[in-house]
């Protein structure tokens, strides 16, 4: 399965003057607990127990005309992640951030997507 989530952030403060040169987004995983105790001594057996995701970060370049529809998408970064390990992640979201504050597009912010591992050890 997967989960999705939106972020806007207010960029007018930004003098038009201004040229981006680089933009982060900076998002905080915690661990996943898998079906191996979270206290498992041995590194072998917690590395094999844990399993990865995806997470992909889009800009979203207009809203859906109705109801129901999905966003237009462009995929900015992405990235597998460790579910063992709880730690901040940072995408490269230049390319968005650039082009709106340039004046030549609209922001409609971020849509982030996390994949959920296939064999179902995340039921949220």
């Amino acid at each position: 399965g997967k989960t999705t989530q939106q972020f806007y952030f207010n960029l007018t403060s930004i003098p038009n003057e201004e040229f981006i040169t680089s933009a982060e987004l900076r998002i905080y995983r915690d661990q996943v607990m898998g079906s191996a105790s979270p206290n498992e001594s041995s590194i072998s057996d917690s590395t094999a127990a844990s399993g990865f995701h995806r997470i992909n970060i889009y800009e979203i370049f207009g809203v859906p005309a109705t109801q129901g529809e999905e966003p237009l998408l462009r995929l900015l970064d992405t990235r597998m992640v460790q579910d063992s390990l709880s730690r901040w992640e940072s995408f490269d979201v230049s390319p968005a951030v650039s082009h709106w504050t340039s004046g030549n597009g609209h922001n409609h912010g971020f849509l982030v997507e996390v994949i959920h591992p296939e064999e179902g050890e995340m039921d949220s």
